[in-house]
């Protein structure tokens, strides 16, 4: 095992392992709830207690012919935001991780590449993921017409946990690489 030369490649290789902790966090992220849904009675501020239920991304994936075309369309777009960011995130660690060892600067490219991926993969999942809650509440909805009942999604923390890990993530990635440069 090699030593480590200087402080500043210390800082890059603490940096590498917030990048690991972040991809583990996005598959995390992409397990728990991604949405809550309950029912009010009109004109009543308070849930029916029986009426709410957490979604998870795999829920939502193994009822996905039930919901009309437009949501499926949603539900994979926010699936394979997921998967893509989850093994940009991995990737990211991995080249930086080449980048510092072997001082290469075809690794600090690719790096960077993958640090901005990251970046925009987790500012879309924002985007698309309150979409999706949107388009649940429409399903939701059109099946409750006419009744007293009212509807409500939330957006639950596993967009969030997945956005802002892969974030940081990039953000870390993109650190790392151009702290080495230096």
């Amino acid at each position: 095992m090699s030593k480590i030369k200087s402080a500043a490649e210390l800082i890059s290789w603490i940096i590498v392992g917030v990048i690991g902790v972040c991809a583990i966090l996005i598959i995390v992220g992409a397990c728990i709830s991604w949405y809550s849904s309950g029912v009010y009675l009109m004109g009543n501020t308070n849930l029916i207690p029986s009426n709410f239920n957490e979604h998870t991304l795999n829920s939502l994936m193994g009822s996905i012919r039930s919901y009309g075309e437009e949501m499926r369309a949603a539900i994979r777009l926010n699936v394979a935001l997921v998967a893509v960011l989850a093994v940009c995130a991995a990737g990211s660690a991995v080249v930086a991780a080449a980048a510092i060892k072997w001082e290469r600067k075809v690794f600090k490219g690719v790096a960077l590449v993958l640090a901005l991926l990251c970046i925009a993969l987790g500012v879309a999942l924002i985007f698309t993921s309150r979409e999706l809650s949107d388009l649940f509440l429409q399903e939701l909805g059109a099946s409750s017409s006419g009744s007293v009942l009212q509807w409500v999604v939330t957006v639950s923390a596993g967009p969030w946990m997945t956005s802002i890990c892969g974030m940081i993530a990039g953000i870390a990635g993109g650190f790392a690489v151009i702290k080495e440069q230096k």
